[in-house]
């Protein structure tokens, strides 16, 4: 698989995979991933579990050509990330999330990096230097350090925030927990 970055610059991620439902593992950006995969009707459906700073997440992935055999799609179903799409968070002191990817974008003090988190179906931004966002992956219990933290990285990471609303009345994440603060 080759991911082309917000730089255009691109990252080429090898997995093998067997179709008969075998499980095999990978080694992904240093991590560790186990995966089955088999035929679900016209759909390949890849379960993958990894495990990152102590945590194990579990995603049920389907791929799906389109009928034109142009465009390749993937869906996370019944799976953590598909579960925290469906949480709202209201009126929550913490509130299950992902953080999905680390991105860059121009502001006024110049470039800035920053995590893409998915807080109840909404993306919420949280923008830092690499070490600041080492250390919010810490406080969730992730230990990645600084000198890897990049601009197009998919994460996927389970994590608790402490969800709360800025001075213009968006919500902001105000806090990365530890997990055991659910």
């Amino acid at each position: 698989m080759v991911i082309t970055k917000m730089d255009d610059t691109e990252d080429s991620v090898l997995l093998r995979s067997l179709t008969n439902g075998e499980e095999v593992a990978n080694p992904v950006h240093g991590i560790q991933v186990r995966s089955r995969s088999n035929w679900v009707g016209t759909e390949l459906l890849i379960e993958s579990w990894m495990k990152v700073g102590g945590r194990e997440g579990h995603f049920h992935d389907f791929w799906s050509l389109s009928g034109d055999a142009q465009t390749l799609t993937m869906e996370h179903r019944d799976d953590y990330a598909g579960q925290v799409s469906r949480d709202i968070c209201q009126g929550r002191e913490s509130c299950s999330s992902v953080i999905t990817k680390i991105d860059r974008m121009k502001t006024r003090q110049g470039e800035s990096l920053f995590f893409k988190v998915d807080v109840g179906g909404e993306t919420l931004r949280v923008f830092g230097r690499p070490e600041e966002l080492a250390e919010r992956l810490e406080e969730s219990g992730y230990d990645i350090p600084p000198s890897e933290i990049e601009a197009g990285m998919e994460l996927h990471l389970p994590c608790l925030v402490k969800v709360g609303q800025g001075n213009n009345g968006y919500k902001t994440i105000e806090e990365f927990l530890p997990e055991a603060a659910e």
